[in-house]
């Protein structure tokens, strides 16, 4: 690292504030090197050291995009050199959604994306493409902000998009004056929507975790990245103070961590401790209590103690038939766990009784088709199928 970049890491030591978040993303120095590398390899130690400046970017675009609403929609581009095998999987992807791996920087000057491609060297393996962008500022599912204003590359008209924004890919076509080929996209709220209805199952349980502790969840459930999400968790919990608002969802998720490597002593550890640091904070019908004694229970059915474990689910479903009388998508996951254990402990009669009531209640709330309703027909088919009900087995499993 040359002295020039030696010295910037000390201006940012010494001066950063989140007010400047933007301005230091638009330097280009070690940060915007850094920060990129580490959101496009999900390197966790990279991603930790930057976790407030990234909150603070993505705070600071929201605000900033603000003064875009009363505007159209924009027209913007992005010059890129993209591998043959790449670009083939976009062209036959014409219709369907892409999501950005970290931020997208774009520019309202067509030319300016232009100047950048053809500085590159050009190779037979690569496609010279410009990405045109049709950016509707009323689709608050997706973040940009007009950031030229901070920029030290005055007259490059920059638009930046936020983390992991959805555009729909409208057209790609050889536009043959420029020599390049035309990739259309469009922003989007349908891919936010599928997240939506997707999370819709913890939305009380997600509703206090906060954009760190969310990261985490990504890496465990979306990423499979159980070894990464558990040294991110660890790292947090062991660097934020007992007191700390997110230490119990830290703890639950250690515990969802050890359960999905089928540790289940270490499981029942943190999901334990989780539970009585949330019984001490909050209500004892909070929602998030209820969330804590249902992993409890599934523990104690995965390891075979299927009283205690009913004992935990039973728990958890009456505080949220007190929070919701009617249906609800969290009420629906306890019974379907409640029939889980009953089919686990060889009930079959009850643990159909309970995954029909879940299955209502799924087909109640969730858009069909949904990932979880299609477990709901897959419950009611392995019973049917144990009670030798061959036909009305197949007709479940068909449906899903």
């Amino acid at each position: 690292m040359n002295k020039k970049e030696l010295n910037k890491i000390e201006q940012f030591r010494k001066s950063y504030s989140r007010e400047q978040a933007i301005k230091w993303y638009t330097d280009e120095c070690f940060l915007y090197k850094l920060l990129n590398n580490a959101i496009r390899t999900e390197d966790i130690d990279l991603l930790y050291a930057f976790r407030f400046y990234i909150i603070d970017l993505c705070h600071a675009l929201e605000k900033e995009s603000e003064q875009l609403k009363t505007g159209g929609v924009l027209k913007l581009y992005r010059g890129q050199h993209i591998p043959n095998g790449e670009f083939e999987k976009l062209r036959k992807a014409t219709g369907t959604l892409i999501s950005t791996n970290g931020f997208l920087s774009t520019s309202r000057s067509i030319d300016v994306a232009l100047g950048f491609i053809r500085q590159l060297p050009v190779n037979d393996d690569m496609k010279l493409c410009i990405f045109e962008i049709n950016a509707d500022p009323n689709v608050t599912a997706v973040v940009f902000a007009d950031i030229d204003k901070y920029s030290k590359m005055q007259g490059e008209q920059e638009v930046l998009f936020g983390l992991n924004s959805t555009f729909k890919i409208d057209h790609v076509k050889m536009e043959k004056k420029l020599n390049v080929w035309k990739i259309g996209l469009s922003t989007t709220a349908e891919g936010s929507t599928r997240i939506e209805q997707y999370m819709k199952l913890q939305e009380d349980q997600l509703q206090l975790i906060s954009p760190l502790v969310s990261f985490g969840c990504l890496l465990l459930n979306e990423l499979g990245q159980i070894e990464r999400a558990k040294c991110y968790f660890s790292k947090l919990l062991h660097s934020l103070p007992s007191d700390h608002p997110d230490i119990s969802s830290i703890q639950n998720n250690l515990g969802n961590v050890y359960s999905a490597k089928d540790e289940l002593n270490l499981a029942l550890k943190y999901y334990e401790e989780a539970y009585r640091k949330r019984r001490s904070t909050l209500s004892e019908n909070h929602p998030l209590v209820a969330s804590s004694l249902n992993n409890i229970g599934l523990i104690y059915k995965n390891k075979g103690d299927f009283d205690r474990a009913l004992d935990y689910l039973h728990q958890s479903l009456a505080i949220d038939e007190k929070n919701y009388p009617g249906d609800h998508s969290s009420k629906a996951l306890y019974l379907e766990n409640i029939g889980l254990t009953y089919q686990s402990k060889g009930d079959i009669d009850s643990a159909l009784a309970w995954f029909k009531r879940a299955f209502g209640m799924y087909t109640r709330v969730l858009p069909a088709p949904h990932p979880y309703i299609a477990s709901a027909l897959g419950n009611l088919g392995s019973v049917y199928e144990k009670k030798g009900d061959l036909d009305r087995a197949i007709d479940f499993y068909r449906q899903r």
